[in-house]
């Protein structure tokens, strides 16, 4: 899968209020950007998140979802179903990036920004996922990877 081209405003945008209300309540928010080559994808993904998520076509094949009141954690068991149904419709040509809105973000540009880098840097080491996390406990797909290697 060749480098994607797009537009990140429309992700920003949906972000901002989100944004906000993390940096006033301190809320958790965590975004996620998946690179597919499937038009049955946004569909069947719409109707299995959250109300309260986001979930968003960005173009270029590139769709943002934005988990509400989720940290880091909550939103890889969420992104658990979202590689399920990446797996039965995508065979596998998929990429997801997934950070969580942190303080050190100035802006909702710079959590986007971050995402994608995420994205990028799973498609460069071809994972289907990479996680950018700033705590150092391992994630549930490192553990998975590990409990993986040793069966």
């Amino acid at each position: 899968m060749k480098k994607p081209i797009f537009d990140v405003d429309v992700l920003s945008e949906l972000l901002s209020m989100e944004f906000a209300r993390n940096k006033r309540y301190k809320t958790p928010v965590s975004v996620a950007v998946l690179l597919a080559d499937n038009e049955a994808i946004f569909e069947t993904i719409s109707e299995n998140i959250r109300d309260t998520d986001y979930f968003q076509y960005l173009g270029n094949n590139l769709y943002g979802i934005i988990y509400t009141n989720t940290d880091i954690d909550g939103a890889e068991i969420a992104i658990k179903r979202v590689i399920r149904i990446c797996e039965s419709l995508c065979n596998n040509e998929f990429y997801i990036g997934l950070v969580e809105v942190e303080s050190g973000d100035q802006s909702e540009q710079s959590t986007t920004a971050r995402a994608i880098s995420a994205l990028e840097e799973g498609m460069a080491n071809k994972e289907i996922i990479s996680i950018k996390k700033s705590r150092k406990e391992p994630s549930f797909f490192k553990k998975l990877k590990f409990l993986k290697c040793w069966r």
